[in-house]
């Protein structure tokens, strides 16, 4: 199954990129959105884990036995 339109890849200097929809901006679009997940998939990761922290102070355990806490 071919999923470009090259048949031959002899003259790879004449290639240029392979990518789904290619000149519509996919790959700007792409990295916005990869971008922005990756952000924001940190923050939420941040912040749970600060939440879990604060709940091990708040029970009167000091931040270092916080791995203890979490089993």
């Amino acid at each position: 199954m071919a999923t470009t339109n090259y048949t031959s890849y002899e003259n790879l200097a004449d290639m240029t990129i392979l990518s789904p929809f290619p000149g519509s901006g996919s790959i700007l679009l792409m990295f916005v959105v990869c971008f922005v997940f990756w952000i924001v998939f940190h923050v939420k990761q941040i912040n749970a884990e600060n939440k879990h922290y604060d709940e091990i102070k708040r029970r009167g355990f000091d931040s270092s036995s916080a791995d203890k806490m979490s089993e």
